[in-house]
């Protein structure tokens, strides 16, 4: 036998950091005149979920932007969201690019992020930000793409899901279903990966 070894230190209470064990959430969500990173944003939506699994703030609201340049491809490249856009978006009732920034700045501050591809959202987001004065979101650095964490949990308690990992699929097969939520809208999409979230 070998030189026994030294006793383990005890585990520390962790303290609070941005994102960590103590993990305040924001799911979140984006509509965008198209996948061009510089492409505008048109719909946000968010639900901030505390380390105590409260939700403690949500916004959802639309963004004045200009439209000219990009909504004649929008409409060729992907009609059935252009014509959502036209039939949902009202100029009339949208915030200006500043408050929208302030309101999203004010709502991710030290939460990790998470929704379905938050990456997307997230690099147009910080493009909005920056424009408008908030150099650093203040989010951490690391999202959480759910839909990849619900493959995680299928392949726990029944076996990997095959190939390819569509969303919606992956989602009915963990028990949510996607159609009961006004998917490919900004808060219909953070409500669906709320739920599906909590359902793994």
């Amino acid at each position: 036998t070998g030189p026994a070894r030294a006793p383990l230190p005890a585990l520390q209470t962790p303290t609070h950091t941005k994102g960590g064990p103590r993990m305040t959430t924001v799911f979140l969500d984006t509509e965008t005149l198209g996948l061009d990173r510089m492409a505008p944003i048109w719909e946000f939506a968010a639900i901030r979920i505390e380390d105590d699994g409260t939700e403690s703030a949500r916004e959802h609201f639309q963004i004045q932007h200009r439209f000219t340049a990009w909504l004649h491809e929008f409409k060729r490249s992907a009609p059935e969201f252009a014509a959502d856009y036209e039939a949902r978006y009202n100029r009339l009732t949208a915030v200006g690019e500043k408050t929208a920034s302030d309101r999203i700045a004010a709502i991710v501050k030290e939460a990790t992020i998470a929704g379905s591809n938050p990456s997307f959202d997230m690099e147009r987001l910080a493009i909005l930000l920056r424009r408008n004065g908030v150099d650093e979101p203040g989010w951490h650095y690391r999202p959480l793409d759910v839909p990849t964490l619900a493959v995680g949990w299928l392949g726990g308690v029944s076996g990997m899901p095959p190939k390819p990992w569509k969303s919606d699929t992956i989602s009915r097969l963990a028990g949510v279903d996607p159609a009961d939520y006004a998917r490919h809208t900004a808060l219909g999409d953070v409500e669906w990966t709320l739920a599906l979230y909590r359902r793994v």
